[in-house]
């Protein structure tokens, strides 16, 4: 071997010793062995840091330690900070091409299913509303049975349709028979009302139609209705996925089956 040759491989072999960074190494008398920066060490016991957590052992399971320098501990434990953060920013790199890839998929899934409910004929429509005086509601008017036609107040806490007396005469609905298919219920003052639950033919509003839909007449007249003629509750409501739009006075309706 040539003096130049050698003298390149001690080179080479110093800058590698010098990029190693040494730690504590435990050897265990079952022939294993943990690596790390002792941290703690008692009578009995030597608590090793691992870079990941701590590891506890009985001094009775250990046959010898090699231990490294203070500054080689140092070493270790800024090495290991480095991983962690350059782990984390993988993490992070992860995490965000896991997330586009997801909202892309949610984007292209929304976009089929959107062209499959026009195919089908599930078209969003849009309604036009009214606020109720004082602002306190929405107003919609609505078509029931095809022949009546009724202002209702948009309300999805009514788990039904809830219609006034005035309304269910409208409808040819006899109300004289206060125990047939009679309901009590609760209004939204907390107040109760007796009423008769039927089953309405068809509610419509504008070309948006439903057949069969649950309602309840309100066997007497009930203040706390207010100005309208009910309340369009979920019987009707749940068909659909709703938004409304104060601003412009509208709501779109989309049905969902």
């Amino acid at each position: 071997m040539t003096r130049h040759n050698a003298a390149s491989i001690l080179i080479v072999i110093l800058l590698f010793a010098v990029s190693l960074v040494f730690a504590d190494t435990v050897y265990l008398k079952n022939g294993g062995s943990i690596s790390g920066i002792i941290e703690k060490e008692g009578d009995d016991t030597v608590e090793v840091n691992t870079g990941f957590g701590t590891v506890t052992f009985k001094k009775s399971q250990i046959k010898n330690i090699e231990r490294s320098s203070a500054e080689e501990s140092k070493k270790m434990a800024r090495q290991w900070e480095d991983e962690r953060e350059e782990l984390k920013s993988k993490e992070k790199e992860f995490e965000e091409a896991r997330d586009n890839r997801f909202k892309g998929a949610y984007e292209n899934w929304a976009e089929e299913a959107k062209a499959k409910r026009a195919e089908e004929g599930h078209v969003t429509k849009q309604i036009d509303i009214k606020r109720e005086p004082g602002g306190k509601g929405i107003i919609v008017e609505v078509l029931l049975n095809n022949s009546v036609k009724v202002n209702l107040v948009l309300d999805t806490g009514a788990s039904i349709i809830v219609l006034s007396r005035k309304a269910g005469e409208k409808l040819g609905v006899d109300l004289s028979d206060t125990k047939k298919d009679v309901m009590e219920m609760r209004l939204a003052d907390g107040s109760k009302a007796m009423a008769r639950a039927v089953i309405l033919d068809s509610v419509k509003i504008q070309d948006v139609e439903v057949k069969g839909v649950m309602a309840a007449i309100l066997l007497d007249e009930v203040p706390t209705i207010g100005v309208t003629e009910g309340l369009l509750g979920m019987s009707f409501l749940n068909k659909f996925n709703l938004k409304t739009d104060l601003k412009n006075m509208s709501m779109s309706l989309e049905k969902i089956e």
